[in-house]
């Protein structure tokens, strides 16, 4: 099975920790342990701070999902779905994305894609 280097960035540019969660993940959609449920679950983003790692791509998948939820240290909880596949394939950016969560309202995440460099990139700002 072939498979495709990207990156996930996600940057906190907020005054507060976050916590970060990853579920909604099929195993068939990544290849080896460079994946979000591998290597963002129970991580801390500090403020202003960003965190980028390796996401592995089956190339034979037609798409990679995940749910990443965010924990911020004031409790806020939002979270919100994306296809890894966003870093391969571009997207008109910056894109004000979906998130979900009682507290959506309090916050905005703006995804970038740097499509030469397979990077999926969120912010997430107050």
């Amino acid at each position: 099975m072939g498979s495709y280097a990207t990156y996930l960035k996600l940057i906190n540019s907020t005054n507060k920790k976050i916590s970060t969660s990853v579920s909604e993940v099929n195993s068939y959609d990544w290849d080896g342990v460079s994946r979000p449920d591998k290597n963002y679950n129970g991580i801390t983003i500090g403020p202003n701070n960003s965190v980028e790692n390796r996401e592995e791509l089956n190339s034979n998948s037609r798409g990679a999902w995940y749910r990443l939820t965010l924990t911020f240290d004031n409790g806020d909880v939002i979270s919100f779905r994306n296809d890894q596949y966003d870093a391969r394939n571009g997207i008109q950016s910056p894109r004000y994305y979906n998130i979900e969560g009682l507290q959506a309202n309090n916050y905005l995440l703006i995804q970038q894609v740097d499509k030469d460099n397979a990077i999926n990139i969120f912010t997430v700002v107050e």
